[in-house]
C-alpha cells in the first residue's frame, strides 16, 4: 500500500514540474522568436531538458518499484 502512495506522489511531482517546464518553455520560445531575445533559446532548451529528465526519473522509479528494488 505504501508503494502506491509513493508512486502517486512521484506522479504528482512529475506532472507539476512538467507543467512549469512547459510554461517556461512556451514563454521562452515566444520571447526568443517574437521578441528577438536570442538568449531565451537557452532557457527553452533547459526547460525541455528538465521536463524530459523528470519524466525519465518517474519512469525509472516505476520500473524499480515493479522489480522490488
Amino acid at each position: 500500500m505504501m508503494d502506491a502512495q509513493v508512486q502517486k506522489g512521484r506522479l504528482k511531482l512529475m506532472l507539476g514540474v512538467d507543467a512549469v517546464c512547459a510554461l517556461v518553455a512556451i514563454g521562452a520560445l515566444y520571447g526568443a522568436l517574437a521578441q528577438h531575445h536570442d538568449w531565451l533559446l537557452g532557457v527553452f532548451f533547459a526547460a525541455v531538458a528538465v521536463g524530459f529528465g523528470v519524466q525519465i526519473w518517474f519512469i525509472v522509479g516505476v520500473s524499480r518499484a515493479k522489480k522490488g528494488v
